[in-house]
């Protein structure tokens, strides 16, 4: 028992604070093309050393998404143990796989969502000192008032949605080869295909938010 939980709260952290860090990567080398771009440069310019890279990593900032996918390992493992014993093995089961995939995507990953874009804008300040919420904002209706409440429908407006739809680019083929198959994609080859979607989120909290 301890062994799983164990293992879920290394393979969180890694995808979380891998998504992060690929986030940021596609951000820098994006503003540089950017840069290169306004000034007429061509692309094979000079390239930052792997040392300059390193500095322009944000650690505190990866180090949160890190802190968050240990934060939430436990209630994963139960989670998943909760689905197994309520609607059984997904193996050649349609029903099972359905109802396990609704589970997953109108409660546990909504959940998930929410708590990681709250903790986030609150861990950087965004809840306390929102008035960068006035120069970002999109479709959210504040009415004129910045204050935690207006964060919060930011957050169900802009960044909700998008990750969400994502997400079902993820866990529909996982589900998927859940259902077709006894060996599912659990380990190294559910965090490879999970690290791309948490870099999304990454990178919409960060430019949408903070």
């Amino acid at each position: 028992m301890t062994t799983g939980f164990i293992r879920e709260a290394v393979i969180s952290v890694a995808v979380w604070s891998a998504g992060d860090f690929f986030a940021q990567f596609y951000h820098a080398h994006r503003e540089a093309a950017q840069r290169r771009l306004e000034r007429g440069e061509k692309r094979g310019g000079e390239r930052p050393s792997a040392g300059q890279m390193a500095e322009m990593l944000d650690k505190p900032r990866v180090g949160l998404s890190a802190t968050f996918g240990l934060a939430i390992s436990p209630f994963v493992v139960q989670y998943r143990r909760l689905c197994i014993r309520s609607l059984g093995h997904t193996e050649r089961r349609m029903l099972a796989a359905f109802m396990t995939l609704s589970v997953q995507q109108f409660f546990m990953t909504p959940l998930t969502l929410l708590a990681y874009h709250n903790a986030i804008t609150a861990c950087r300040g965004g809840f306390t000192s929102p008035s960068f919420l006035r120069a970002h904002e999109t479709s959210a209706q504040t009415g004129g008032r910045y204050d935690a409440m207006s964060v919060e429908r930011r957050i169900l407006s802009d960044l909700l949605p998008l990750t969400l739809v994502a997400s079902w680019f993820v866990y529909l083929p996982l589900q998927l080869l859940a259902y077709a198959s006894a060996r599912h994609a659990r380990g190294v080859c559910a965090a490879a295909c999970l690290i791309p979607w948490t870099a999304y989120v990454s990178h919409i909290q960060s430019t949408l938010m903070l």
